[in-house]
């Protein structure tokens, strides 16, 4: 089948609650050959950069119902460890509890896209 180019998506975060403040985007490219009615997966992992980490506190990922589903499990650490807090597009903007305000050093998003 022959591969086609999608618009990256992810998620947004932001310094201030509310989707307020300075933005980052953390989106993951999609590249990739057709797939069913299942749709694609594609995950994107990592630390944070410096001049982000430990400024979040709020994140919004995208989520166009049946079109476009994103996931986020944003963590205290580096590495993808330490406290952590699940977050789903379906929520739209989702202010951090405050075991996690101000304390995002790495992020897990994964996209399910149809």
């Amino acid at each position: 089948m022959p591969h086609f180019w999608r618009p990256p998506v992810g998620c947004t975060l932001y310094e201030r609650p509310d989707g307020a403040g300075q933005s980052w985007d953390r989106r993951i490219g999609l590249y990739g050959r057709r797939r069913n009615s299942d749709g694609e997966i594609h995950r994107s992992d990592g630390t944070l950069h410096r001049y982000v980490a430990g400024k979040v506190s709020s994140v919004k990922c995208d989520w166009i119902s049946g079109k476009t589903e994103c996931d986020a499990v944003l963590f205290g650490l580096p590495g993808n460890t330490g406290l952590m807090e699940s977050i789903s597009g379906k929520s739209g903007i989702v202010n951090l509890p405050a075991h996690l305000n101000d304390k995002v050093f790495s992020i897990y998003i994964q996209c399910k896209v149809f």
